[in-house]
């Protein structure tokens, strides 16, 4: 994997993910928490900031789905369209007390996937895939290969983080480990062998690669010298602009 900087890729992602049937895996959920500490900042000074929940992936090395936020215009600018006719008046801003509660709200779900990311890590990775927050529920979803053993998971969350806070997690239907899902990314980048953004669902159940040239990579993963079926994983092209700072294939 390259570190090719989190916040310009979380953002291509969560754009990706905005078009997906399913959420795609995001990165770098610590991205909220000192994205809100930014806007007290600006609040102090004067600047306007609304805030939104956005769902979709991430945790970096388990993927997660995370919130993020909105600059919007400064007061002034505001206050011109409020005077204009016929303008949509500005989102109230938010109150130091609701960025405190979406802070209170995180913090709890992040605890929990980062303790389903190190239990997957361990002995249950044979059977873990990824794990995603839900922002909007409140909820953390781990995605297993083997939905039979979720009360073992459970368990092993517990033993790791015995403070943990478990009536946030449920599991669902993961259709391949973490490790098998990496090494089939990987293995696309490789046959694509052109600039792209490599990403995949949450459970896994198939892998999306954006390109500027869909028909070409597509070409190029049908060709039954490529193996690209080898994966066992399908595979979804595409039309789509990958991050400009991207000298080649990135996959999450």
């Amino acid at each position: 994997m390259m570190d090719l900087g989190k916040s310009n890729l979380s953002e291509a992602l969560a754009r990706e993910a905005d078009q997906a049937d399913s959420p795609l895996e995001t990165i770098d959920y610590d991205r909220v928490l000192a994205r809100t500490a930014t806007l007290r900042r600006r609040r102090r000074s004067g600047i306007a900031v609304t805030s939104s929940l956005l769902a979709t992936a991430v945790i970096s090395g388990a993927v997660l789905a995370t919130s993020m936020f909105r600059s919007d215009s400064a007061p002034q600018a505001a206050a011109g369209a409020a005077s204009t006719p016929g303008a949509t008046p500005s989102a109230p801003l938010p109150t130091q007390s609701t960025l405190d509660d979406e802070i209170r709200i995180l913090r709890p779900l992040r605890d929990a996937a980062d303790t389903a990311a190190k239990v997957g890590e361990g002995s249950l990775g044979g059977i873990y895939t990824n794990v995603r927050i839900v922002a909007e529920s409140g909820t953390v979803t781990v995605y297993l290969t083997d939905l039979s053993r979720q009360g073992d998971f459970r368990d092993a969350m517990a033993k790791h983080s015995p403070a943990l806070d478990l009536s946030v997690v449920s599991f669902q239907q993961g259709m391949a480990t973490r490790a098998q899902c990496t090494s089939a990314k990987q293995q696309i980048g490789i046959i694509i062998g052109t600039r792209a953004l490599v990403t995949s669902a949450s459970d896994c159940s198939y892998i999306q690669v954006t390109v500027p040239d869909p028909a070409a990579v597509q070409a190029r993963l049908d060709d039954p010298s490529s193996k690209a079926s080898g994966t066992g994983i399908p595979v979804r092209v595409v039309q789509g602009n990958p991050p400009a700072f991207a000298p080649g294939t990135i996959t999450d």
